[in-house]
């Protein structure tokens, strides 16, 4: 019978012992909690352990292959994003060039009119009702275009 004791009993040592990697101590001193591999001095301590995991050879390189894989689509998607905000930005510079065109022809049209507003207060008589369809004519074209 005591061989049949000491015998499970090394075996269950194994287990216990073969299960775990390492231990460590997780001890609590004034309320902070600190790890150790020996045993806390005078404070309380609690048996830890630490079981580390070693992957196989082929799952090291099927995870090598995954993040290949993934890194190869990150710099797809990346390179797709910048064409597109190339793309972008291109379309501002075009849209920012229309419109300052368009804002340069609005204030040339505006100069006219004024012109002609001018033209049509100093105007003789006789050639007021011409500067009066001039003033006219560039005010729509002015309000045709600007407004």
């Amino acid at each position: 019978m005591n061989k049949l004791a000491l015998g499970l009993m090394l075996v269950l040592g194994f287990i216990e012992n073969g299960s775990a990697d390492t231990q460590v101590y997780k001890c609590l001193k004034n309320g902070a909690i600190s790890y150790s591999q020996v045993p806390c001095n005078g404070q309380t301590s609690e048996k830890q352990e630490v079981i580390t995991y070693t992957p196989s050879k082929e799952q090291v390189a099927q995870s090598k292959k995954e993040n290949l894989a993934r890194q190869k689509e990150y710099d797809r998607l990346v390179k797709a994003r910048e064409k597109d905000e190339a793309k972008l930005e291109a379309a501002r510079r075009q849209l920012a060039k229309q419109i300052a065109t368009k804002q340069k022809q609005c204030d040339n049209l505006k100069l006219k009119s004024d012109w002609a507003r001018e033209d049509y207060r100093g105007a003789q008589p006789r050639a007021q009702e011409k500067m009066r369809q001039k003033l006219k004519r560039t005010e729509q074209v002015y309000a045709m275009n600007c407004k």
